[in-house]
């Protein structure tokens, strides 16, 4: 079996494994669990159906990933549901229970930090806005963010904020843009302008710095990796070049500085 097309890296809450998704030549998609210590890898998924954005509970026993059903093998345009597995592959359930075509996939990216519940975004009303559900299945998702312009890729942080981009002000020329709001929702907080055209980011473990990948500048060509306080400060770890232009995924191993 050859594999093509690796998509992203999610660590395990303990460091010791990563997640990543494959789409093996007999059209089948594959969700590998990788371990450091044996570097033997696990397949816990295989579905004819796309599956991506595998994110692990914090306390290692589950993982939450997208599916998404069509007939074309797109992974944007389909129906899409969140499915929430054991961490050895067994018990899948699903979260969410869509039937409706749609053009973006819903996307899960994390769990909240005491596991309850599954922060993500979804375009049930035909844009981008960030939606809760309670892990444990039962209920119906809590739309947090209601935006004409894009809200997406969630993070639910150890500090109980969950943190966001957005499109909202690309009126004044700024495309993408770092914000936070609180599990309840109310006004998004813009977290740092100087973060701004980022797609990419994520927290170390003790949520007191961010690593992300913003544009050099105007030209819209080449990333930096920048480290941003939240106290604004920022230290550049990588200048980027063409090499760097597109960056759609950056993890932080935990118990790491």
């Amino acid at each position: 079996t050859s594999y093509q097309y690796p998509d992203g890296l999610f660590w395990a809450p303990d460091g010791s494994a990563f997640l990543s998704t494959w789409r093996v030549a007999d059209d089948q998609w594959q969700i590998v669990r990788f371990d450091l210590a044996t570097l033997d890898y696990t397949v816990l998924v295989s579905s004819p159906h796309v599956v991506q954005f595998p994110a692990w509970s914090p306390d290692g026993g589950s993982i939450v990933y997208t599916e998404t059903v069509n007939d074309s093998g797109s992974k944007l345009v389909g129906v899409h549901n969140l499915i929430v597995i054991d961490a050895d592959g067994s018990n899948q359930r699903a979260l969410t229970n869509d039937t409706t075509e749609r053009t973006f996939p819903v996307r899960a990216t994390s769990w909240s930090p005491d596991g309850t519940q599954v922060v993500f975004e979804a375009s049930y009303n035909d844009n981008l806005d960030i939606y809760t559900i309670n892990a444990a299945g039962g209920a119906n998702p809590t739309q947090l963010t209601q935006n004409i312009d894009h809200d997406f890729n969630p993070f639910w942080a150890p500090d109980n904020r969950i943190y966001f981009i957005s499109d909202r002000q690309r009126d004044a020329g700024v495309f993408y843009t770092l914000y936070h709001t609180t599990p309840q929702g109310g006004d998004p907080v813009l977290v740092n302008a100087q973060l701004e055209e980022t797609i990419a980011f994520y927290f170390s473990p003790d949520a007191s710095r961010i690593v992300a990948a913003p544009y050099i500048d105007d030209s819209y060509v080449g990333r930096n990796l920048v480290v941003t306080l939240i106290n604004g400060q920022q230290r550049v770890i990588s200048t980027g070049d063409t090499s760097f232009i597109a960056i759609d995924s950056i993890g932080w191993q935990p118990s790491t500085e």
